[in-house]
């Protein structure tokens, strides 16, 4: 029927019924409905999708109740609205009615905001309020062999005055029922990304984030779990600064709101006659269980997001001198360690920060992207051209966002730093940010950083932010409600510029760790550093939380010596994902030289299988159980790659008992466990075992762990084991 308006992907289904007033309403979304012409006259009965929402306090004629996926002030709903707009004769109610809809090939390209890639189609829907000379028009993306749908909206005012947005949200999808339990992901530096579940079947329940950044405190990834149907739906925002996600349930109404968008605080955005704004994308999936979740999201990652050049792109094994040096190096110190880099067989050598101006604490010359020529003996190409004669790739550190008041550069241009006049500035790690909303600001970065990039011939950048924003003013805005999104716009132009001029060179996102994980800066940075957490047993939790919603090749994970647990177990719990060793190679024993350089040889084996297979969660470590196990499997799961881990020292218990899932049934798997140099080879398992017995049998892997603990080495509260499968011929 014309009244039916349905976007499919490869196995769900969104359904909209558009009512004859022009009111709109969602009446499905979970699996995929099949047919073009699949609704009759019956089915809009069973739907109810035009009948009014009754209670005793409401009119007959009272239809507002019904879900849908447009919001705004005084339209007869009470719950929190999609949009809110200060109209020109200063009221805040509108009514968006329905006007047209039309599906177009591909999608539509907004300049300057990252997106999904290579959409399939697009439904475009569009809205007017001919009153407040508003239109709004919703977008609706699909992908091929993808479950995900990315959402955003763009607002048009075609007054002659001017209006302002208070509130411009990204998506809103009404569900059915109002008892859902909500996974959402919350921590700080050195915890990001803890989960948390919390239920939900009255008044409203909110993630966001007020910091300038997205994800260290609360990530914009969350699972809204369905009490009844046992639905799963997930979100996300392709967005790296101030977010907002709102789970809102409505007794009276039956229903749940979800919106995902920019955070309202402190946001105002002024319209003038023929202007828009246009939202970044969110995105929605909707799968059976938490684990399809998982595998969608990681798969529209790598395929939708991630830059087409490095989204299968092996990433290199390196190692970073921060943790072993510090500021305290010279050109012969990074040599050496690079000489051992190469002896253990890594592959690139990234110079961390303290290379330029007079950078020997973090007190100064950030901003002053020159060389430190008397550190550098001769200045930074002499360094990466040593490095590289060696046989290793260079990469460098910048934190090109920030300003030292003892630079060159504020000297010079204390107005590019973020200050309000007349107010002392905020100050935390000894730092200022930079006004990135000033497009002159924008350009010296530009200019700056792929000066460095250039001179130095790295292929690898770590791009570093250690602070988030405070004191937040601009002298080219006239509207500060403008400047935290204008602030991400040019932070997204100064990095589109410089990926278009070195469009091979692998960018790394680093923010004090795990600060900015986020879909937004993913789209640029194939890969974003973690967190600064590298401590195996806290590790594991923010690697698992991390993986729920990005896959493991986005995941910048590190041996460093910050740990009294083995050196084993550390690199058990990080070879997931992108690798190396942050350390000074040069105080380590010729028993950890041979360690890593069988570690690294172990890696590279494995190294498509653990940055690229299928992640599945097995044993979760936020459960009361306190183990961890995953898996890792390969294409038509011929191999796998599970890691097992004892998170709790266990005396004079029961063995654990381990559960695994996703084997080929009908295969037999040759197994071994990855040997440790610290464990006698009859502990190490390696045998046949059929694919059968690996999904349905409780399994034991207790000895693994007893040389540990009777040797005294079992001295922390986490050990592990590898364990790799090959489907046998």
């Amino acid at each position: 029927m014309k009244n039916f308006i349905k976007l499919d992907t490869q196995n769900t289904s969104l359904v909209f019924f558009v009512a004859e007033d022009g009111r709109f309403s969602v009446v499905h979304y979970g699996k995929k409905v099949l047919g073009d012409n699949f609704l009759s006259e019956s089915a809009l009965e069973i739907l109810n999708a035009n009948s009014a929402v009754w209670n005793f306090s409401a009119s007959s004629d009272d239809l507002y109740g019904q879900p849908t996926i447009v919001s705004s002030v005084g339209d007869g709903n009470a719950m929190e609205q999609l949009l809110r707009v200060e109209n020109e004769d200063g009221s805040f109610v509108n009514r968006f009615v329905y006007d047209s809809h039309e599906f177009i090939e591909g999608g539509v390209t907004f300049d300057g905001l990252p997106g999904a890639r290579k959409p399939l189609k697009t439904l475009v829907i569009r809205f007017v309020d001919e009153f407040a000379k508003l239109t709004l028009e919703q977008f609706y993306s699909v992908f091929e062999n993808c479950d995900v749908i990315a959402v955003n909206q763009k607002i048009t005012y075609t007054g002659d005055k001017s209006v302002k947005l208070n509130r411009m949200m990204s998506l809103q999808l009404d569900l059915f029922g109002t008892e859902y339990d909500c996974v959402s992901f919350h921590g700080a530096w050195c915890r990001e990304r803890f989960r948390k579940e919390t239920h939900i079947s009255s008044g409203k329940f909110q993630v966001q984030s007020l910091s300038g950044t997205s994800s260290a405190m609360t990530n914009p990834f969350f699972i809204l779990k369905d009490c009844y149907s046992g639905k799963n739906f997930a979100f996300n925002f392709v967005y790296t600064g101030n977010h907002s996600e709102i789970v809102e349930s409505h007794f009276s109404e039956g229903n749940t709101r979800v919106l995902v968008g920019i955070n309202d605080a402190c946001f105002e955005w002024t319209l003038n006659n023929s202007e828009s704004f246009v939202t970044p994308q969110a995105i929605m999936v909707c799968a059976d269980n938490e684990k399809e979740i998982t595998a969608q999201m990681h798969k529209f990652v790598i395929n939708q997001i991630v830059d087409p050049y490095f989204a299968h792109k092996n990433r290199p094994v390196l190692v970073n001198n921060w943790e072993g040096t510090a500021f305290d190096f010279n050109a012969e110190k990074l040599v050496g360690i690079a000489k051992k880099a190469v002896e253990i067989g890594a592959e690139l050598f990234v110079l961390d920060d303290g290379w330029f101006g007079k950078r020997d604490s973090d007190r100064c010359s950030l901003g002053d992207w020159f060389d430190n020529v008397e550190k550098l003996d001769g200045g930074l190409k002499n360094v990466a051209d040593k490095i590289r004669a060696l046989g290793l790739d260079f990469g460098i550190w910048v934190e090109p966002e920030m300003i030292n008041e003892d630079s060159e550069l504020f000297r010079s241009h204390p107005e590019y730093a973020m200050a309000v006049p007349g107010r002392e500035p905020i100050r935390k790690r000894n730092q200022l940010m930079l006004d990135l909303v000033n497009p002159e600001v924008q350009q010296y970065l530009i200019d700056e950083i792929g000066d460095v990039i250039e001179r130095s011939g790295a292929v690898y950048v770590k791009w570093d932010s250690n602070r988030f924003m405070s004191d937040m003013y601009s002298p080219t805005l006239n509207n500060m409600g403008e400047y935290y999104h204008k602030y991400i716009l040019g932070l997204y132009r100064i990095i589109d510029a410089l990926k278009k001029r070195f469009p091979t060179v692998l960018f790394e996102s680093c923010a004090s760790g795990g600060a900015r994980f986020d879909l937004g800066l993913l789209y640029y940075m194939p890969q974003t550093w973690c967190s600064d957490m590298t401590e195996p047993w806290h590790r594991v939790h923010i690697q698992e939380g991390t993986l729920y919603g990005y896959p493991q090749s986005a995941i910048g994970a590190h041996v460093t010596a910050w740990s009294n647990n083995t050196i084993e177990n550390r690199f058990n719990v990080v070879s997931l994902g992108a690798f190396g060793y942050e350390l000074d190679l040069t105080k380590c024993s010729d028993e950890e030289i041979a360690i890593m350089k069988k570690q690294i040889e172990y890696y590279k084996k494995h190294r498509e299988l653990l940055q690229f297979g299928q992640y599945v969660l097995l044993d979760s470590v936020f459960d009361d159980r306190k183990t961890s196990s995953w898996a890792i499997f390969g294409e038509d799961k011929s191999e796998a790659m599970v890691f097992i881990g004892e998170t709790v020292e266990l005396w004079n218990t029961a063995t654990t008992k381990w559960n695994f899932t996703g084997f080929d049934d009908n295969a037999i798997y040759e197994m071994e466990v990855r040997s440790h140099f610290n464990v006698d080879e009859k502990f190490a398992y390696k045998g046949e075992v059929s694919g059968s017995v690996l999904n349905n049998c409780d399994l034991s892997f207790g000895n693994l762990f007893t040389q540990e603990q009777r040797s005294g080495l079992f001295t922390t509260n986490l050990t592990t084991r590898l364990i790799y499968f090959k489907k046998k011929a």
